[in-house]
């Protein structure tokens, strides 16, 4: 099933990008022929653009894992109330990151800290590649130079969710 919806996909996809393209095409004949299309053509390239930078990422994300929902773990390491705020940090940017890509979140566990921050928080982040975008290098990589740059510590465990909401494999970075 997952292999037929993926092939429905690409077929789409190469669908999408041919109608693009020969949109594209045609603002540029008005244009040869003297019509004034060029916010209309600027507006088809700039979809253009966002549509070929979503596929490129599609392309490069294509473990076995990756176009999964993913669970995601946060628990603050040593260093007390510090490690604890910061692992209260680490999640509100986890959840605002999501929902700048438009994934849903759903807060299972959240145990506070006694006198700041979080003891531990359990959230799931649902959508197409959320497993392989929170894994990916390139989205997390200024947090993670933040996150060498100050002493408290997080462990943090991303899981591939399957449909049926089981974690399959687990994968750790700290």
């Amino acid at each position: 099933m997952r292999e037929k919806k993926r092939l429905e996909h690409m077929i789409a996809t190469d669908a999408d990008l041919a109608r693009r393209t020969d949109d594209i095409h045609a603002y540029l004949d008005l244009a040869k022929e003297g019509e004034n299309v060029d916010a209309d053509l600027q507006r088809e390239i700039s979809s253009l653009r966002e549509f070929i930078d979503k596929l490129e990422t599609e392309t490069l994300l294509s473990g076995e894992n990756d176009p999964r929902n993913a669970i995601v773990t946060i628990h603050p390491g040593a260093g007390g109330t510090e490690s604890q705020d910061w692992a209260d940090m680490l999640l509100r940017m986890y959840l605002r990151w999501a929902e700048r890509q438009g994934f849903e979140t759903i807060l299972y566990d959240y145990q506070p800290g006694e006198e700041a921050g979080l003891k531990s928080a359990t959230f799931a982040v649902n959508g197409e590649y959320a497993f392989g975008l929170l894994q990916s290098e390139s989205a997390f990589t200024a947090w993670c130079a933040f996150r060498r740059s100050i002493r408290p510590s997080a462990a943090i465990r991303r899981s591939p969710a399957c449909s049926s909401r089981r974690k399959s494999t687990t994968a750790s970075k700290s």
